[in-house]
C-alpha cells in the first residue's frame, strides 16, 4: 500500500544544506551578548575585548543600574582587561584601563606593571 502511495508523490528537488566557508564565518562572527561575568570572560577569550570593555564602562558609569556589581567585582574585571591588553603588548589600551581603575592602589600597581613590561619588549 505504501508503495502505491509513494508512486503518486512526485519527486521534488531536495535543497542541499550549504556547508560553505561563508556560513562557517557567520557562525564564528555571531555576536556575543555580554550580560554576566561568564559572558564577559568569554568575550575576552574570543578577542572581543572592546565589547567587554564597553560593557564594563557602562557598569562603572551607571552603578545604580547594576547594584549586583561592587567595586571589588569591577576591579577584577579591570584586571582581566588589563592582562589581556598587556598580553597583546597594547600598552595604550592597558594604560587606559590602568588610569580608569576604580581602586587607586590598583591604578598605581598597573601603571608600574606597564612600565616594567613595556621595557622588556
Amino acid at each position: 500500500m505504501i508503495n502505491k502511495i509513494n508512486s503518486f508523490i512526485p519527486d521534488f528537488p531536495v535543497k542541499q544544506a550549504k556547508n560553505s566557508t561563508t556560513e562557517n564565518n557567520k557562525e564564528a562572527e555571531m555576536e556575543i551578548l555580554i550580560s554576566s561575568t561568564s559572558s564577559f570572560e568569554k568575550a575576552i577569550n574570543n578577542n572581543d575585548v572592546q565589547k567587554a570593555e564597553d560593557w564594563l564602562n557602562n557598569i562603572k558609569n551607571n552603578p545604580n543600574e547594576f547594584p549586583q556589581y561592587d567595586e571589588r567585582w569591577v576591579d577584577h574585571r579591570e584586571r582581566a582587561l588589563f592582562k589581556k591588553y598587556c598580553s597583546e603588548e597594547d600598552w595604550e589600551k592597558a594604560k587606559r584601563i590602568a588610569n580608569s581603575s576604580i581602586k587607586e592602589s590598583s591604578k598605581e600597581g598597573r601603571l608600574a606593571r606597564i612600565n616594567e613590561l613595556s621595557q622588556q619588549s
